[in-house]
């Protein structure tokens, strides 16, 4: 009997965990939806995911869930009674993991009579319809060849030119790469590269992860005098919010170097915190490699919010970067002798004044 009851349980077992394992994979897409003119939520929403069966309608908050979506890319639609219709691309279902979608509709006039209302892929901006283009975080992300770099992205729309392919600096409609205006979350950055060339908004790599871009709009001409004196161009990248209903992290390794991002909720949901920290690997590798200059880089980005009141948030933003290149005694041997031979000179002697800083 104890033989036999053994072998039931060990049946038992392996059916568990043959199911456990051959069950899809699944995770949520949460979110809410607001009047992009008031900020009131809309309720009785209905949020759909485009191509299948799966939906969910706003409650009283504004807010949505659809639950047990199979892992994957999806595109979203929101439709409600006096509002134009939306569609965000490009959302990201991760196993076990919930994807925050939120969105913000415009008012719409209804009038008597027939009116057929059809939700575009691109939103175009009223002001600017020709000049000011969209990007959401999953494009920047996906794009070829970009390294996750949102500069070298940009550069491949029209009016604008690449300095060279070493460096992402911009020159938009023939100005120069200094005359670009960089923003995030509506703070005016100066640089978001590294190895960035002084004067100029443009650098080696982008240090912004592109995990916590929400979206990135771009102007290549006619937009407001409240970005200062900006002549050619203003890029103004958004960072998403972090998740307030339980914590989130992932690691990345890739040719870039390795980090990873974590998020997670503030009192009870009231806020949130995103966070990321990134650094290369390469100057790790030196000895195995043989390398004589050996770039080092590392970054990090942080969010906070907090809503003080239903109509009052308080934000809190943090970029930082830090980068050099790293010579062997070897090189910097070279790089003496190859100076002394150039200039015909010594170090620290009266011939040459004016040659070494």
């Amino acid at each position: 009997m104890r033989f036999g009851s053994a072998f039931l349980l060990f049946i038992q077992i392996i059916v568990m965990v043959s199911v456990t394992y051959g069950a899809e994979p699944t995770g949520n897409i949460k979110g809410q939806v607001v009047s992009q003119r008031t900020q009131d939520p809309v309720v009785g929403a209905f949020v759909m995911v485009e191509g299948t069966s799966y939906g969910s309608l706003t409650d009283a908050s504004g807010n949505f869930t659809i639950a047990d979506i199979p892992a994957g890319g999806y595109s979203i639609s929101v439709t409600s009674v006096g509002y134009h219709s939306r569609v965000k691309t490009d959302i990201i279902v991760r196993s076990e993991r919930s994807t925050f979608v939120d969105f913000s509709l415009e008012v719409a006039v209804i009038q008597g009579g027939t009116i057929e209302v059809r939700p575009e892929y691109f939103a175009e901006d009223e002001i600017q319809p020709t000049s000011r283009t969209e990007f959401a975080g999953e494009q920047i992300r996906r794009t070829p060849g970009s390294a996750g770099d949102v500069t070298r992205v940009i550069a491949g729309l029209p009016s604008i030119a690449k300095v060279d392919d070493q460096y992402n600096g911009l020159a938009v409609r023939g100005g120069s790469p200094s005359e670009n205006g960089i923003y995030i979350d509506n703070i005016e950055i100066a640089n978001i590269n590294h190895f960035p060339r002084q004067g100029t908004s443009g650098g080696g790599l982008g240090m912004v992860n592109v995990d916590l871009l929400e979206n990135v709009w771009f102007s290549a001409g006619g937009f407001s005098s409240s970005y200062g004196d900006r002549l050619s161009s203003v890029m103004d990248l958004n960072l998403r919010d972090g998740n307030r209903e339980e914590f989130d992290g992932q690691i990345d390794f890739s040719m870039s170097g390795f980090g990873a991002v974590g998020e997670g909720p503030l009192d009870n949901g009231r806020g949130s915190w995103l966070a990321s920290a990134r650094r290369s690997y390469v100057d790790l590798l030196v000895e195995i490699a043989d390398i004589d200059a050996v770039p080092v880089y590392s970054d990090f980005q942080a969010k906070v919010n907090y809503d003080l009141t239903p109509a009052h948030r308080l934000s809190l933003l943090g970029v930082g970067a830090s980068d050099y290149v790293d010579y062997t005694f070897e090189l910097g041997i070279k790089y003496f002798y190859a100076q002394i031979s150039q200039t015909g000179c010594l170090w620290n002697t009266s011939s040459c004044n004016g040659v070494w800083d």
